[in-house]
């Protein structure tokens, strides 16, 4: 229940609230979503303004980014406020066809990966890209994510294993997520290259898409499901003993926080949310009970650190950081950033377009044109590293890719 403090309005430090340091409207802060959805629901204005459009206006420009969960003094949760919100108003309206289109990445993910190159091709013709943004409304200067021509999963079964041990290692299982599976296999690499390193046998979840961009799209009724058969999926798993590892932030906090809000059988949901974690923290686990033995070599690198906002606002960057200092011997600098500004699918949209690189521009973007062009990059979420190369020209890595450079 938000107490009126006001600490949203802030325009500078930490994450919350983006859409309001880059707007300075009340509207479109933690505060005056929260109290504009109170308004509704107590009765201050007419109920049928719940579902309205001008109601949709005030969550529009939040970005789920879960910084006011852990930032305001009352931890108001605005991030799920909307995701309910967006339940109730498609349920009056309908789901726009984009909307559901671009809730399900997976099925994209496996058409695309049938022919990827000529995806790839399509993908970044000028042509189509005038028409998603007539059509679906994707800003034409945007080149949505490009497909790998061989996705991770393949990678994974075909890969050789020279370990003598390997099947006697204690076992640890990889959350293989949508993003690494069929855009990025190499972090999916990078993850097993360290995991194994560390003396482990790594083993897909495969387990599905984890459903977060139908839960960050209010799309909560097709999302329930899935992530009950998720959460049966890797119960499984926890109930041998094993520890479920995950790559991408905004799907480690889909399993670990909104799950246990959306799952029906809550305990099981906890039990699988406890034995989850990210990557980093089940490598910074690892070094304090077994220290760094010869697994790892020192890369003398400096290094940017961008923090995704779930990462920060749940579970801190702490580990992430740590992992880069004490395995890889690098030395690391966090940008004090907020959100990138893409949130997902948000900033690719043509009306989110220039306030998504508005809100990058406030502090990430400076910051990293401020560093050395030889200087790496680091950023975990998969949005922030597609908006950093789009906004700088500068890539990123994730901390996994910078880890497995430095195994021995």
């Amino acid at each position: 229940m938000c107490t009126g403090v006001g600490e949203c309005r802030k325009l500078t430090g930490g994450t919350m609230c983006p859409s309001y340091m880059a707007t300075r409207d009340e509207e479109h802060s933690t505060r005056g979503r929260a109290n504009a959805l109170r308004a509704a629901l107590t009765g201050a204005i007419t109920t049928e303004h719940f579902t309205t459009k001008r109601l949709y206006e005030v969550f529009d420009l939040c970005l789920a980014c879960k910084g006011c969960k852990s930032e305001c003094p009352s931890n108001v949760d605005v991030a799920k406020l909307k995701y309910e919100f967006l339940s109730h108003y498609y349920d009056e309206h309908g789901t726009p066809f984009k909307t559901q289109l671009f809730s399900r990445p997976d099925i994209l993910g496996q058409l695309a990966g049938v022919f990827p190159g000529l995806t790839n091709s399509v993908l970044q013709s000028n042509a189509m890209r005038k028409v998603m943004e007539k059509v679906l409304g994707i800003d034409r200067r945007r080149i949505l994510p490009l497909y790998a021509r061989q996705n991770f999963n393949r990678w994974f079964k075909r890969r050789k294993i020279v370990q003598n041990d390997y099947h006697s290692r204690p076992q640890v299982v990889l959350f293989n997520d949508t993003f690494l599976t069929y855009h990025e296999p190499e972090i999916g690499q990078a993850a097993v290259k360290v995991l194994e390193a560390l003396g482990y046998r790594v083993v897909l979840a495969n387990a599905g898409c984890c459903g977060r961009a139908q839960i960050s799209n209010g799309l909560l009724r097709a999302a329930r499901p899935r992530a009950e058969a998720v959460v049966d999926h890797l119960e499984k798993f926890v109930a041998q003993g094993a520890t479920i590892v995950g790559c991408e932030p905004s799907c480690v906090s889909a399993v670990k926080e909104d799950y246990l809000d959306l799952v029906r059988d809550y305990d099981k949901a906890k039990f699988v949310a406890d034995n989850f974690l990210p990557i980093e923290d089940f490598v910074m686990r690892h070094l304090a009970t077994n220290g760094k033995a010869n697994a790892f070599k020192a890369l003398n690198q400096q290094i940017l650190y961008h923090g995704h906002c779930h990462l920060k606002s749940l579970f801190g960057t702490d580990s992430s950081k740590s992992a880069l200092a004490r395995a890889a011997g690098c030395s690391v600098t966090e940008v004090d950033s907020g959100c990138c500004g893409m949130a997902g699918a948000f900033g690719y949209e043509k009306k989110h377009y220039e306030i998504s690189l508005k809100i990058g521009d406030q502090r990430l973007f400076p910051a990293i044109h401020a560093v050395p062009v030889d200087q790496r990059i680091v950023a975990n979420g998969f949005s922030c590293r597609h908006q950093i190369e789009h906004a700088t020209g500068r890539q990123a890595k994730h901390a996994i890719e910078i880890l497995a450079e430095a195994v021995a």
